[in-house]
This record gives structure tokens, sequence and C-alpha cells, in this order.
């Protein structure tokens, strides 16, 4: 989010920890970030033409997804640990 008036680029992510009051991690790209998942062991950053998926312990990259132009950010997670599924536009 950010509103009309943001405190951080629309490239960046920013993962705040209430219990802690501060940031603890910060992921940057060079396009807009159009979504953003989490799970308890995944971050999933979408950009329109790309999908990142991040370890959340140690924000280490693990996968990355080319997809089609997804201008609104389309992007599923399943919420079980136990199954790594994650739904997005193809490019077939």
């Amino acid at each position: 989010g950010g509103g009309t008036n943001p405190r951080y680029p629309p490239n960046k992510v920013m993962i705040w920890d209430d219990h802690q009051n501060r940031c603890i991690g910060e992921l940057s790209f060079r396009s807009e970030v159009k979504a953003v998942k989490l799970r308890r062991d995944r971050v999933v950053v979408v950009l329109e033409h790309k999908i990142y998926v991040y370890d959340f312990s140690h924000l280490k990259l693990l996968d990355h997804i080319e997809t089609i132009q997804n201008v609104k950010g389309l992007c599923a997670l399943c919420p079980d640990p136990q199954n790594t599924v994650l739904v997005c536009p193809g490019l077939q």
C-alpha cells in the first residue's frame, strides 16, 4: 500500500515486525511491486512480468517465475506449508 504519499518507493517490499516495532527485511526490485503474498515460510513478490519466491526467515531467493503481463498482480499461495502450490498467469 502507501496511498497518495507512500513512505517507501513502489519497487520495495519492507518486512515489518510489529512485536519488535521495526523493519526486519527489505527487498528491492527494478520495477513496481504489484502484489505480495505471505506464508510462515515464504514471501512471494509479484511484478508485472515475474514472480519471486523467497524463504521468509532469511529472505533467500528460492525461485523466480516468468509470467505474461500481470498488471493486477494476480497470484495465490497455498497456506499449508506441506503443499507448495503457487497459482499465477503462465506464459503459455
